[in-house]
């Protein structure tokens, strides 16, 4: 898309290939890094991690039960996604100072160096596809809409992998926005008027904001190697053993 201009009846879309199309209503769904929200005149709060994300399919010998892990040491997180008893997809999370360490590795000696890490859990691990890398960078649009204009997915909110709230995120939105669609379009109202999408901001904000800065601050705390940052973490984690409010705030900023 190369432009979107709005008018009181709807909305004219330029494509890149010339062709202009027109709608009662432009849902954004361009990832986090949206231009869509951008020509929009919406700001974001963009936090970069300083960690990239690398993703990459392998088989393996042992069976993964099909069950999700998620592995955490210092520099780097490796989460397991079961794809089939003998498939899973490795989503490696990497400080970008150490990043060299895993793109400069072939496909084979990737899969050696996983094996390494999780001792050997899924057993002979073969490459199954490309590897691909994407810059760590958490987003949260300041509105969810504008006129004629909405936001989904990860143009409005896009979380750190670590609690895997982005996909749900993701659903809820197109959800929320369906809905309201739907009960326009059956009262015949229209589908993109401002009290609409100004309802489908406020419900999805409420149940977003709280849970991107929570899951901000829960990252920072656990992925910062400083030796104060590590003082904290260990002593934050000791008393949540002992005190289960403590215990009970981090499970949630965690799980949602």
């Amino acid at each position: 898309m190369q432009e979107a201009v709005n008018g009181e009846e709807g909305v004219s879309i330029l494509l890149d290939n010339g062709d202009t199309v027109s709608a009662r209503l432009l849902i954004a769904a361009d990832s986090r890094f949206s231009q869509t929200r951008r020509q929009a005149g919406i700001s974001a709060d963009m936090h970069d991690f300083g960690r990239t994300v690398l993703v990459a399919r392998f088989s393996h010998t042992t069976s993964n039960e099909n069950t999700a892990y998620e592995c955490f040491s210092y520099g780097r997180t490796i989460a397991l996604l079961p794809l089939g008893e003998h498939m899973t997809n490795c989503v490696i999370t990497i400080d970008n100072r150490r990043l060299h360490e895993i793109t400069e590795l072939s496909p084979e000696a990737l899969a050696a160096d996983l094996e390494q890490h999780l001792q050997g859990q899924l057993g002979k691990m073969t490459p199954a596809g490309s590897i691909h890398t994407y810059p760590l960078v958490g987003v949260h649009a300041r509105r969810f809409s504008a006129r004629r204009t909405a936001l989904i997915g990860d143009a409005a909110v896009g979380m750190h992998p670590v609690t895997a709230h982005g996909f749900n995120l993701g659903l809820a939105s197109a959800d929320i926005l369906a809905g309201l669609i739907v009960q326009a379009a059956a009262s015949g109202q229209d589908i993109a008027d401002t009290k609409l999408l100004e309802k489908y901001e406020a419900k999805h904000i409420l149940h977003t904001r709280a849970l991107y800065h929570g899951t901000n601050f829960v990252v920072k705390l656990f992925t910062n190697e400083t030796p104060p940052a590590k003082l904290l973490r260990n002593t934050v984690l000791r008393l949540s053993n002992h005190l289960p409010p403590v215990k009970k705030l981090i499970t949630k900023q965690l799980t949602g």
